[in-house]
């Protein structure tokens, strides 16, 4: 699972919460709780499809020989 998780996409969420906090359009607590969750549900659907791709890649029509 841990394979599956970008830095880059954490750098990402970590930047936009940053620049939120920074404009003070939204409040710090409210900031980080909507970045973590959006970072949460990113990695959730991001780890269950690989794991989808790698397990149809996987599977062959024809029988090995």
């Amino acid at each position: 699972m841990l394979q599956q998780l970008d830095f880059f996409v954490l750098l990402g969420w970590i930047a936009m919460a940053r620049c939120g906090i920074i404009v003070m359009r939204v409040g710090i607590f409210s900031t980080l709780l909507v970045c973590t969750l959006l970072f949460l549900i990113e990695a959730v659907f991001r780890i269950q499809f690989s794991i989808v791709i790698e397990a149809g890649m996987r599977l062959s029509l024809l029988p090995e020989t």
